[in-house]
């Protein structure tokens, strides 16, 4: 009785964690209705990421099916840098990632129809600060 009941729970348990994300789940309907895309300038030696990293990690989910991207172009080293650049070319943001090229410990929001800066935030931010600043450009 005890295995059957232990294999029960096992599979109801891997039936609960495994739940298939259909393509209409947690995304815009098309590119264009994305209004926002938040680049996170990070590396991983950087203080001020470490610092940024779980309040962001807190504020994401709260704008589901927001039209909203969360991206960061990663300058840890040359190869995570040269793997930024070439995301940052997909998404018509070269000029942006060479201008910050470098630099890191904040994000930026940027206008996702003409890629032009709106906002910059800061590592010392609360999370309700970064997620007001969200919100207000959206």
């Amino acid at each position: 009785m005890k295995k059957i009941l232990k294999s029960l729970t096992l599979a109801l348990l891997m039936l609960v964690a495994y739940q298939p994300m259909t393509l209409a789940q947690n995304t815009v309907s098309t590119e264009s209705d994305l209004k926002i895309i938040g680049v996170k300038m990070y590396a991983d030696w950087c203080g001020k990421c470490k610092a940024m990293d779980p309040k962001l990690s807190e504020v994401r989910p709260r704008f589901e099916g927001q039209p909203v991207l969360f991206t960061r172009f990663d300058m840890t080293n040359d190869f995570t840098t040269g793997q930024s650049r070439k995301l940052a070319s997909l998404l018509g943001l070269s000029e942006l990632f060479e201008q910050h090229k470098g630099r890191t410990g904040y994000m930026v929001l940027v206008n996702a129809q003409t890629s032009e800066v709106i906002k910059t935030l800061k590592h010392n931010q609360s999370e309700e600060e970064l997620e007001q600043e969200i919100a207000a450009v959206l």
